[in-house]
């Protein structure tokens, strides 16, 4: 084929611009990158309950300044008191009845601090009788496991043995009487006592049972021999999983609990 002088700029120019654009085609097409904020975890709040509220019947708390529970009043001015040494160590617990000192367990510790046993007195007309005493072991990871319960004589009444769920919560209560044997279940939500100090010993002188809700919350109280005294709880909860509402049922018979809470962080 013959070209022609003539048209060979014509050529010329057709070629380049066919190289031209080809290389346009290739060249490779940028992303644009949409920069993704950073998650930042929010920190868990933490609160302690101030009161628990059904009708006209109330449960006040208070606390030291390190969180130890020190008392609850109930309506109608009965109440339980829980003493400590300067030091933040348990004394002694009192409970009162219609402002009257009606008992006391005046505690021993050990050398580092813990609770390891209790003589208890019964208080009648200003005057103080003995009425037993009890023992308290733990395990290594300083978890009550067993109660001894003795006589003035030193003779030996009951015992429990405690034992655990992998995640702490109290999970049975094994009695020398049988009809005193226990076992409990919990939630999986932030426990009403979590950030509490000592709710657990007001549970060994057998105050209220949602003093075992200090990890998870107590959802079932049941009794091995006496199906009838069992007792069931259920919750609504906050924002930040604290129960808010709680719906205690006995013998057929339920209460509603308001919770009023205090921020400590």
């Amino acid at each position: 084929m013959k070209v022609h002088r003539k048209n060979l700029p014509l050529y010329l120019f057709i070629a380049i611009s066919i190289t031209t654009a080809c290389k346009k085609d290739k060249t490779p097409v940028q992303k644009t990158s949409v920069a993704i904020p950073p998650n930042i975890p929010v920190p868990e709040k933490a609160y302690i309950p101030t009161q628990l509220e059904s009708g006209k019947s109330k449960m006040v708390f208070s606390y030291t300044s390190n969180l130890s529970l020190s008392k609850i009043d109930y309506t109608g001015g009965d109440s339980v008191v829980l003493n400590y040494t300067a030091d933040g160590k348990p004394l002694n617990f009192l409970r009162y009845k219609n402002k009257k000192l009606i008992y006391s367990s005046e505690y021993s510790l050990d050398q580092t601090g813990i609770v390891i046993s209790a003589a208890q007195f019964t208080l009648e007309d200003e005057n103080s009788y003995a009425i037993g005493s009890y023992n308290l072991i733990y395990n290594t990871a300083s978890q009550l496991t067993a109660i001894s319960y003795y006589s003035t004589k030193d003779q030996l009444l009951n015992e429990q043995q405690k034992t655990y769920t992998t995640s702490g919560n109290l999970l049975s209560d094994d009695s020398t009487s049988p009809g005193l044997s226990l076992s409990y279940q919990y939630d999986d939500k932030n426990g009403l006592f979590k950030n509490v100090n000592y709710a657990w010993l007001f549970a060994v002188e057998k105050e209220n049972r949602l003093l075992l809700s200090v990890i998870n919350n107590i959802q079932q109280c049941n009794y091995t021999l006496m199906p009838d005294s069992n007792q069931t709880f259920s919750y609504a909860y906050n924002a930040d999983k604290y129960p808010e509402t709680i719906i205690s049922t006995s013998n057929g018979i339920s209460s509603t609990f308001k919770v009023t809470y205090k921020q400590v962080k």
